[in-house]
């Protein structure tokens, strides 16, 4: 039954969403503080509609307000959302060209994840002509507990914060060898800590093996993991040679990218 009401792309938006950006559109580098009276004029907001949207962005945070100059600003919040950006904007910017040399002499897709809340997203890739193509996209999220990146960001949390979130991790099998036992999953995140790196081995995909390494950041903690993709045959070969030469490739370039973002090593003593 047809209502007579075709949706168009208006009818998605959220006026409340909509209202806000304006407010902080308003704010510009040759204009960074406005009074009550100028963000009405470049708003066009009625005077209650813009007080009432004031007083939830200054309540959490997103604005702040000089009562001597009478005069408001970007608050600390949007600051703290926007080092988030920065952070991962400059990881990758650090990251790519080690990925581009990295995944052409492995002939093998490479990224970079960042652990977000029980879940990791990936913010970089590089997938040279010729390796297997994988359906991974920068921007998309993938489970922890089942990929090589996943593990390794597990691995090296401080313990406190591993335990918190493999309590709130839901085991879900996605493969035949995927690891659904949190206490075999626990052995097997401090046999990843011991040994320095992370094989997802078909664990998420089948016919698919990534193995994965840390990279640490400036605080001296796990920012990202970086990991190498493929085809089960041709890793499980790179894996096997007697040179090592796979995983002392991913280590030797995380570390090189860790020393970029201002990770200094334990002197060994």
């Amino acid at each position: 039954m047809k209502s007579g009401h075709k949706p168009g792309k208006r009818s998605y938006t959220n006026q409340s969403v909509e209202k806000t950006i304006s407010i902080f559109n308003a704010f510009r580098l040759d204009r960074p503080e406005l009074s009550f009276a100028e963000l009405q004029k470049i708003t066009g907001f009625n005077r209650s509609t813009l007080h009432r949207f004031l007083v939830t962005l200054l309540d959490h945070g997103y604005l702040e307000y000089d009562t001597g100059a009478g005069l408001y600003r970007l608050g600390i919040r949007l600051f703290e959302l926007g080092a988030i950006v920065m952070k991962n904007m400059d990881l990758r910017r650090v990251a790519m060209p080690f990925l581009k040399e990295l995944a052409e002499t492995l002939n093998e897709t490479v990224h970079v994840v960042v652990r977000e809340g029980i879940e990791g997203i990936y913010v970089e890739k590089y997938e040279p002509p010729g390796a297997m193509v994988t359906y991974s996209l920068v921007g998309k999220r993938l489970p922890l507990y089942c990929t090589a990146v996943g593990k390794v960001l597990l691995a090296f949390l401080e313990e406190a914060e591993r335990v918190d979130l493999l309590a709130q991790l839901v085991l879900e099998r996605r493969t035949p060898k995927t690891i659904t036992d949190k206490e075999q999953l626990k052995a097997h995140l401090q046999q990843v800590y011991n040994q320095g790196y992370a094989v997802d081995d078909e664990e998420l995909e089948e016919g698919l093996i990534c193995v994965a390494v840390p990279i640490f950041g400036q605080t001296q903690k796990i920012v990202a993991a970086m990991s190498v993709s493929g085809a089960a045959h041709r890793i499980k070969a790179k894996l096997a040679s007697p040179d090592g030469k796979l995983i002392a490739l991913l280590q030797k370039v995380a570390a090189a990218i860790s020393r970029q973002l201002g990770y200094v090593p334990e002197r060994k003593s």
